[in-house]
C-alpha cells in the first residue's frame, strides 16, 4: 500500500536522482514503511542516512504518505542540508584545532544562501583569547575587536572551517596552524580558573578500637579534623587531631591519656607572580627539594607546580610494611601524628596518606595485638629536581621554627631557595638558611644525561651553635648525589638512588633545635645525640611482562660518635595469572641501639569467584606471614563488594598461628555512601578480642544551605541541580544529589578541566535538563559550583491550533517563562503536535514559523493533573492549545 503511494508522487523513485534541482528525494522503502505509520514526522529531520542521492526534502511527500493535508506555511529549508539546524542560542564546548578552549552559550546564524548551515557569532577579541593570532589575518585584524563578526569565519581566514555538532554539543573551529599560538598540551588558560563560591567546609575522620585482653582492657580513639573557610581567592585552613587512650589492667589500676594537637592553621591564596605560586601566612611547612622540610609559623611564598601545564603536583608516598597480627599503624611526620589505622596480618600498603607537608621523613610505628612495636622510617625525597628550560621554582620563608616535640628550640629564621632550568638539560639550584644558632648555604646542579638517566649533586656548608659547652660551635659540610633512570630495554625503573655524606661537624637545622630533647625512647635519643654520617637509599621497580613485577627499596644510615646503623630493606613480587593475584613480600628493619633486626616474610593470593561460579564482585583470599623466630600465621577468607554501585565492601578471614598461639580471625564492613563513609570490624586471637570502627566524611556550608558528603580532598565541586534528588554523579562511587538536589564531588584537580557528569538513567520521570555535563576549572582549595539548569515538571504532547488549523509543520515552539532562564523548546510535527518536557501544569507557549506577524502566535495550555499510571506512555500528557 505504501509502495503505491510513492509511485503516485510527481517523480518516480528511479528518476529522482536526475531532478535534484526540484528538491526531490529517494528514501529506502523499508524506512518509508515505518515512517508512514509513525505519529510524528519529527524523526524524518534527523535521519540523513536514509538519503540515497540528495538531502533535499520535498514537502509533498508529507501529504502523499498521509497525516499532513495543508502544506501552507511549511518551511523545511533549515533541515534541507546534512546536519542542518535551526538558528539560535546553543550551549556548546568550543574547540580550536581539536583543542577545547571554551564552554559557553553561542549564538548561531544561518549562512547566507545555505539555510541550516550555521556559523557562530564570535568577536575577534574572543578568537584572540582562544589563541588565534589576529595579525596573521588582515581581514580579521581590521574588524572591530569587540563586535561580533558579520560573516562566517572563512570570509576572514582562508581555509578556516566551523561546524556545529549538536549531538555532542560541540562547536569545532579550524584555523591554519600558522595563525594560532602554540600551547603546551593540556594547558588551561588562567582566565578560566575559578576561585569558587564562599563556603565553610569540614573534613572529619574518626577511628576507634576497643580491645579485651587476658591482662586487661584498652580503648583507643583518634579524630582527624580539617576545617576551612573560602572567600574569593583566600583559603583559611586548620588541621587538628585528637587522640585518647585508656587502659585497665587485671589489678584494677587504670591509666588514660588524652592529647589534642593543632598541627597547623594558615591563610593561603594563589598569586600570579614568577610563573605562579602560593602565598601562605600562618603555620605551615617548607618544601623538601633543596633543604629538609621544616614546620614554621610565619609567611611563605612558594611556586606551585600544578599551576603549570603537564607538571607534577604534590605527592604522598606509599607506605608499605608487614603486620604480624591485627595491628595498629601510626605514622608521624615532623613529630605530629598524621595517620592512624588498623590493618590485618600480612603485607599492607597505605596509599591514601595525606602528609602535612611537602616532604620530610615518615616515622612508621606498627603496634601488634600483643603490644609489641616495630618502627621504621620511610624517606619521601623526590629528586632529581630537574626543571624545564626557563622554569623557576622558588621558595621564600620568614618565620619561627615549630615542632610537635617538647623541649625543642623555636628560633626565628629566613630561608630562600631557587631551582632554575638553565637549559633544556641543565638545572641549577641553591638556597640559604639563617637563624641565630644556625646558618647554612647550598648550591647544586642537575643534569639530564639522556639515555644514561638523570643525576643531581649538591653541597651544603653549615655552621651550628649549641648552648651545651661541650658542643659549642660546630661547622661542616654535607654532600648529596641522586640518580634516576628508566631502562626501556628491560622495563626497569630506578626511581631514586641517593647517597649523602656529612662531615663530623655537620648538623641539619632541626638537629640543632632538637639536640637536647629527651623523648624517653632509646632509638629517638640515639638519633638526637648522634649526627648523621652517611646515608644510601634505593628504589627499583622491575616489570617482568606476563610474569608480574618486582619492587625493591632500601636505605642504610650510620652516625658519627657511635656504631649503630639504621637499615631498611623491602622486597616485593606481584603477578596475576588468569585473574588470580599472587604477591610475595619481605621486610627487614634494624634501628641503631637495637641488638636484633626485625625480619618478616609474607605471601598472599586472591582468586576471583567468577573463575569458579561466574559470580563477580567477590574473591577468595589466602595470606601467610612468618617472622625470623619461626612463628607463622596463616589466614584464609572471602572479600568483595555488594550493592548496585559496589559501595559496600566486606571481608571475612580465619587464621591460625603456630607455636601454641592458636586461631585468629577478623571480619569487616565498609560502606561508602552519599553522606559519608563508615566501617566496622572485629578481630580475635587466643588472648585478645578487638572491635574497631570508624566514620569519615565532609560537611559543606554554602549560600544554599548545608550539604553532607564523602571525605573531602583539598579541592572540591558542588553540584547544584535544584529539586532533583537521587541523581548519580558519574565516576564517583556513592555520590548522588540529596533531596534538595545538591551533591559534593569530593575530588577534583586544581587548575585542570574537570568534567562533572550526571547519570541521566537516574533522572525521575518528571525531570529534564538541557545539558547533563559541566566543566569546572578550580583554583587550589576552591569549592567550585557545577550549576545544572533543571526542569521539574510534566511531559506533554500538545496540539497547537492557529485560526482553527494546526500550526505548520517545522514551527519552533518555546515555553514562555520569565523566571526560568532554562529554555524549553520543541519542533512541531504533523497535525500541529509538539513534544515538550519539564512543563508546569499550566503555562504559556509561543510558536514561530516565520518572521511575519501572521507566522507566530502564543497560546495557553492546561495539563490534566490526574496521577499517571505505571504505563510509561501514560506519563506523557496530551492536550490541545489555541494559539492566537
Amino acid at each position: 500500500m505504501e509502495d503505491n503511494k510513492i509511485k503516485n508522487t510527481k517523480e518516480k523513485p528511479q528518476r529522482m536522482c536526475n531532478h535534484l534541482n526540484k528538491g526531490s528525494v529517494v528514501l529506502r522503502p523499508i524506512f518509508l514503511n515505518v515512517l508512514a505509520k509513525a505519529l510524528s514526522f519529527f524523526l524524518l529531520l534527523f535521519f540523513p542516512s536514509v538519503v540515497i542521492c540528495a538531502e533535499k526534502f520535498n514537502p509533498e511527500m508529507l501529504k502523499s504518505i498521509g497525516g499532513v493535508t495543508d502544506l501552507q506555511g511549511i518551511n523545511l529549508d533549515y533541515f534541507s542540508e546534512k546536519g542542518g539546524q535551526m538558528p539560535g542560542y546553543y550551549k556548546v564546548d568550543v574547540y580550536l584545532n581539536s583543542q577545547k578552549v571554551d564552554a559557553r552559550e553561542v549564538k548561531f546564524i544561518s549562512s547566507p544562501g545555505s539555510p541550516g548551515e550555521l556559523y557562530g557569532q564570535l568577536k575577534p577579541a574572543e578568537l584572540a583569547d582562544y589563541g588565534v593570532i589576529l595579525n596573521t589575518f588582515p581581514d580579521l585584524k581590521s574588524a572591530p575587536p569587540d563586535e561580533n563578526l558579520d560573516h562566517p569565519l572563512k570570509y576572514y581566514i582562508k581555509d578556516a572551517t566551523e561546524t556545529l555538532d549538536l549531538n555532542n554539543r560541540r562547536y569545532n573551529i579550524t584555523v591554519p596552524q600558522v595563525g594560532v599560538n602554540s600551547r603546551p598540551r593540556n594547558a588551561v588558560d588562567p582566565k578560566s580558573w575559578d576561585n569558587g563560591i564562599p563556603a565553610i567546609l569540614l573534613n572529619y575522620s574518626y577511628s576507634g578500637s576497643t580491645t579485651k585482653r587476658d591482662d586487661g582492657d584498652s580503648q583507643s580513639n583518634f579524630v582527624n579534623l580539617r576545617s576551612g573557610i573560602n572567600l574569593g581567592a583566600w583559603r583559611l585552613r586548620n588541621y587538628s587531631t585528637y587522640s585518647a587512650t585508656s587502659n585497665t589492667s587485671s589489678g584494677n589500676s587504670d591509666s588514660s591519656e588524652n592529647q589534642y594537637q593543632s598541627i597547623n592553621t594558615y591563610l593561603q591564596r594563589d598569586v600570579q607572580l614568577l610563573q605562579g605560586g602560593q602565598l601562605t601566612v600562618g603555620q605551615t611547612s617548607t618544601p623538601a627539594d633543596v633543604f629538609d622540610s621544616l614546620q614554621f609559623t610565619g609567611a611563605q611564598l612558594a611556586s606551585d607546580d600544578q599551576m603549570l601545564p603537564d607538571s607534577m603536583s604534590q605527592f604522598a608516598p606509599t607506605v608499605r610494611g608487614i603486620a604480624k597480627s591485627n595491628a595498629q599503624v601510626t605514622i608521624k611526620q615532623n613529630g605530629y601524628v598524621i595517620y592512624q589505622t588498623n590493618v590485618s596480618p600480612g603485607a599492607f600498603a597505605i596509599t591514601d596518606l595525606y602528609p602535612s607537608s611537602n616532604g620530610g621523613d615518615l616515622e612508621v610505628t606498627v603496634t601488634e595485638a600483643d603490644n609489641s612495636v616495630t618502627k621504621f622510617t620511610v624517606t619521601t625525597s623526590s629528586v632529581p629536581i630537574l626543571q624545564r628550560e626557563n622554569r623557576l621554582k622558588y621558595n621564600m620563608v620568614l618565620g619561627k621554627y615549630r615542632s610537635g616535640n617538647d623541649d625543642t628550640k623555636t628560633p626565628e629564621f629566613i630561608q630562600l631557595s631557587n631551582i632554575y632550568g638553565l637549559t633544556a638539560l641543565t638545572t641549577i639550584y641553591g638556597g640559604i638558611q639563617y637563624a641565630d644558632n644556625y646558618q647554612a648555604a647550598t648550591i647544586g646542579l642537575g643534569r639530564d644525561l639522556g639515555r644514561w638517566g638523570a643525576v643531581s649533586f649538591d653541597g651544603t656548608q653549615a655552621v651550628s651553635k649549641f648552648d651545651d659547652n661541650l658542643m659549642g660551635r660546630k661547622q661542616g659540610q654535607s654532600y648529596r648525589a641522586m640518580y634516576a633512570k628508566n631502562f626501556d630495554q628491560t622495563d626497569t625503573n630506578l626511581q631514586i638512588a641517593g647517597y649523602r655524606y656529612s662531615t663530623e661537624g655537620y648538623y641539619g637545622f632541626s638537629d640543632v633545635q632538637d639536640y637536647q630533647r629527651d623523648t624517653g625512647n632509646d632509638i629517638d635519643n640515639y638519633n638526637r645525640s648522634h649526627n648523621q654520617r652517611s646515608k644510601v637509599q634505593l628504589t627499583i621497580n622491575q616489570t617482568l611482562g606476563d610474569y608480574g613485577s618486582v619492587n625493591i627499596s632500601g636505605s642504610r644510615q650510620n652516625y658519627w660518635g657511635g656504631d649503630g646503623m639504621e637499615k631498611l630493606i623491602q622486597l616485593g613480587y606481584a603477578t596475576s595469572i588468569h585473574g588470580v593475584s599472587i604477591g610475595l613480600n619481605y621486610n627487614y628493619s634494624k634501628n641503631p641501639g637495637s641488638p636484633n633486626a626485625d625480619k618478616v616474610i609474607a605471601f598472599n593470593m586472591s582468586v576471583p569467584f567468577d573463575l569458579l561460579l561466574g559470580h563477580s564482585g567477590a574473591w577468595m583470599t589466602y595470606n601467610m606471614n612468618s617472622t625470623k623466630n619461626g612463628s607463622t600465621t596463616q589466614q584464609a577468607g572471602i572479600n568483595g563488594t555488594l550493592l548496585k554501585e559496589n559501595n559496600l565492601s566486606y571481608a571475612v578471614q580465619q587464621g591460625y598461628e603456630n607455636e601454641g598461639k592458636g586461631s585468629s580471625g577478623n571480619a569487616s564492613l565498609d560502606y561508602k555512601g552519599n553522606l559519608g563513609e563508615s566501617n566496622i570490624g572485629y578481630s580475635y586471637d587466643n588472648n585478645t578480642q578487638q572491635w574497631n570502627y570508624g566514620i569519615q566524611g565532609g560537611v559543606l556550608l554554602h549560600q544554599n544551605g548545608i550539604t553532607l558528603s564523602q571525605p573531602l580532598s583539598d579541592t572540591i565541586a558542588l553540584v547544584k541541580a535544584p529539586n532533583v534528588g537521587g541523581v548519580d554523579v558519574k565516576n564517583n562511587t556513592g555520590v548522588k544529589t540529596d533531596w534538595r538536589g545538591y551533591a559534593v564531588v569530593p575530588y577534583v584537580q586544581p587548575y585542570r578541566k574537570n568534567a562533572i557528569d550526571l547519570d541521566t538513567q537516574t533522572f525521575g520521570d518528571d525531570v529534564d535538563m538541557d545539558i547533563n555535563s559541566q566543566t569546572v576549572t578550580p583554583t587550589r582549595g576552591a569549592v567550585v559550583l557545577a550549576d545544572f539548569k533543571t526542569r521539574v515538571g510534566q511531559r506533554a504532547l500538545i496540539q497547537l491550533l492557529f485560526s482553527g488549523k494546526p500550526v505548520p509543520f517545522g514551527a519552533t515552539v518555546t515555553l514562555v517563562d520569565k523566571e526560568n532562564d532554562s529554555l524549553i523548546t520543541g519542533i512541531v510535527s504533523d497535525q500541529g503536535q509538539v513534544y515538550l518536557s519539564g512543563l508546569p501544569e499550566t503555562g504559556k507557549i509561543s510558536a514561530k514559523w516565520g518572521n511575519g506577524s501572521a507566522q507566530q502566535c502564543q497560546g495557553d495550555y492546561v495539563l490534566n493533573s490526574d496521577t499517571p499510571s505505571e504505563n510509561k506512555m501514560d506519563l506523557i500528557k496530551q492536550t490541545i492549545a489555541q494559539c492566537h
